[in-house]
């Protein structure tokens, strides 16, 4: 007890002498990088606050607020350029599911969608990155808009001005956060999935289901979020292929967040599955629509929208019930992460139809990252507590098959493996050697109990000793052992001599001496496999043979 107090006084202060030297060295360190300019600075953005005007019904108006709606499905916008404006410049213009074009003084500049007339074809939502021709300051663009939903209006998103140099980098700036949580979710859905798998491998139940969902919705959300920000546009030049990926996604996103929770509380599970099942259903529907050139997935995102708001009270209800009914701790951590999801979820659909789709991610990821850390803290308790029950049971199963004095199997493990063998559909050829320990009856009257109990911990010694991994090994009764060969061809002259060397071996200087008596049974030559309640008896029957002479010799 004294050395393990020393111990983690000896741990704690080492912890902390590290972090006051890490606090110390970092101090220093900072101190001396005073006022160097290492960071980069960006260059400034210039928003379009000014010269921005709609063609309305009644002429041009100022634009004041964005987004910015036109009075139909076509709007006409206009920018007045600074006069100051640099060479190389671009203007971004935030485009979300629309098509757009854009000209100077009747000069066609950029154009996005106007000329795709393919039944397949979806506007997407992307960054409209519109080079301007140098000298282009004081000048006046023309931004023609087309909104193709049934219901809606054209609608400008505030652009800025930058230059080609500072493109990417813009780019990258407006979806940080986007960046930052597909990094770190792929690497924590991998790393889950890697638990997972082991926890498969040992086969730890629905422990490694729960981590295998919990992976399968961090990748999956990774991807959504991925495909539906501005990031593909640094490295894709199709904007179809990533639209189409994001719905499917999308769609699919909620079913390993269903099943876990179906793992976890019993109450739901059948009510889940059906929210599961409809998940599929729209998701093959959706397809079918789109392949048919019935509809695109802009047009039917509303009926996955109407299934995650019901996935989403029927979680929060059924886990209440769960919390209330059970009590359960699981339960509670589950409510709070899904309470919070839920909210932050909510907020994103509410954004999407709002202000049609910008940034919407923005919710979801920060509901995300609380969801996932509450899910990580449950499923960690889950398999600390799936551990103690391991061990648990592990040291049951041993209790319940083990010979605690002589650490082999036990008379009721050997009679499974008996079972075992004769249930198996070909049974691999064996012998058997039956044991019995001569005079221990004698022993234990005349030197106590003791002396007869380290006569038969010597006796399982010996046969461990003797045909260490190529059988098994069992007390099946108070002296009588029994030992299942794998080699059918061990010879009965063989067994006896390496039974007979490690016997004497042991019995070097001790006063009271191991004898056995021993019966061998294998199958005939050619025969194959025989029945081994056969070779039992006949073993059994040999072993007293021989234990007759034993006391006829005495």
């Amino acid at each position: 007890m004294k050395e393990n107090k020393i111990r983690k006084r000896l741990v704690l202060l080492m912890t902390a002498a590290a972090v006051m030297s890490f606090i110390v060295v970092m101090v220093l360190a900072c101190r001396s990088g005073r006022g160097d300019s290492a960071r980069y600075e960006k260059a400034e953005r210039r928003y379009m606050d000014k010269g921005v005007s709609v063609l309305q019904e009644n002429g041009r108006e100022e634009v004041k607020e964005y987004p910015c709606r036109s009075d139909g499905k076509e709007g006409y916008f206009y920018y007045k350029l600074p006069e100051d404006i640099e060479d190389n410049a671009v203007l971004v213009l935030p485009n979300v599911y629309q098509k757009i074009e854009v000209t100077l003084n009747g000069k066609l500049l950029y154009t996005y969608g106007m000329s795709q007339d393919s039944p397949y074809y979806m506007e997407a939502r992307l960054n409209c990155a519109v080079r301007l021709p140098d000298g282009s300051g004081g000048r006046e663009l023309e931004i023609h808009l087309v909104n193709t939903e049934k219901m809606g209006k054209a609608s400008l998103q505030q652009g800025y001005l930058t230059t080609a140099g500072e493109l990417s980098d813009s780019l990258l700036a407006d979806n940080l956060w986007a960046f930052l949580f597909c990094v770190l979710t792929a690497m924590t859905g991998m790393c889950i999935l890697a638990v997972s798998l082991w926890q498969y491998i040992g086969k730890a139940g629905d422990l490694s289901r729960i981590f295998f969902c919990l992976g399968q919705f961090a990748l999956l959300s990774a991807v959504w979020v991925f495909t539906d920000s501005g990031l593909p546009q640094l490295i894709f030049n199709n904007s179809q292929g990533l639209m189409v990926l994001s719905f499917e996604v999308f769609m699919l996103m909620p079913v390993p967040l269903l099943q876990f929770v179906q793992l976890v509380c019993e109450y739901s599970r059948r009510a889940l599955r059906v929210l599961v099942t409809g998940y599929i259903v729209n998701f093959f529907l959706q397809n079918a629509a789109y392949a048919l050139k019935l509809s695109d997935f802009k047009k039917m995102v509303y009926l996955t929208h109407i299934v995650m708001v019901a996935s989403i009270t029927a979680i929060i209800y059924f886990i209440l019930k769960e919390a209330r009914n059970r009590h359960s701790m699981y339960a509670k951590w589950v409510l709070a992460g899904v309470g919070i999801f839920a909210g932050f979820s909510c907020m994103s659909l509410v954004s999407y139809y709002v202000t049609g789709g910008i940034q919407n991610e923005k919710f979801f990821i920060t509901g995300f990252f609380i969801f996932l850390a509450v899910l990580i803290i449950l499923a960690t308790l889950k398999f600390q507590e799936y551990s103690k029950e391991s061990a648990r049971a592990a040291v049951l199963k041993e209790l319940a098959y083990k010979d605690m004095m002589t650490g082999i199997g036990n008379r009721t493990l050997y009679e499974e493996h008996i079972a075992a063998y004769e249930s198996a559909p070909r049974p691999e050829a064996a012998v058997v050697i039956i044991l019995d320990i001569n005079n221990l009856k004698d022993v234990n009257d005349r030197f106590g109990h003791r002396a007869g109990d380290e006569l038969l911990i010597l006796a399982a010694r010996c046969l461990r000793e003797a045909f260490g991994n190529r059988g098994t090994y069992y007390r099946i009764g108070g002296d009588e052992f029994a030992v299942i060969l794998k080699e059918a061809d061990a010879g009965e002259e063989e067994c006896r001599r390496l039974l007979g060397r490690c016997i004497e071996k042991n019995n070097a200087g001790r006063e009271i001496r191991l004898s056995v008596s021993m019966g061998y049974a294998a199958p005939d030559a050619g025969k194959g496999a025989a029945h081994i309640r056969e070779l039992i008896e006949k073993a059994d029957a040999r072993m007293y043979e021989e234990k007759r002479r034993y006391h006829a010799g005495r």
